[in-house]
């Protein structure tokens, strides 16, 4: 399976279909957790460096920064996907 064939249709999924999504990538606590320090820190997703500063506040709930790149990428883009709605 390829990457584009697991990714989720982000624009059109409801906050269950992606927490459900998230979790089973992630792990329901990393998922959780992360979404949480995202949501509550939105105006760094529009900051210059703000993706580095996500990166550090996630540090401990990720094995690796590549992963948490990942994790906040989608995270980001539904919640601005949302706010657009």
């Amino acid at each position: 399976m390829t990457a584009n064939e697991e990714m989720i249709n982000i624009t059109s999924c409801n906050f269950n279909e992606f927490s459900a999504y998230m979790a089973k990538q992630y792990g329901n606590a990393q998922f959780n957790e992360g979404f949480t320090v995202i949501k509550n820190n939105q105006a760094l997703m529009y900051e210059e460096n703000g993706e580095e500063q996500l990166i550090a506040m996630l540090e401990n709930h990720f094995a690796d920064s590549d992963t948490a790149k990942r994790f906040i990428n989608f995270c980001t883009t539904y919640l601005i996907v949302q706010n657009m709605a």
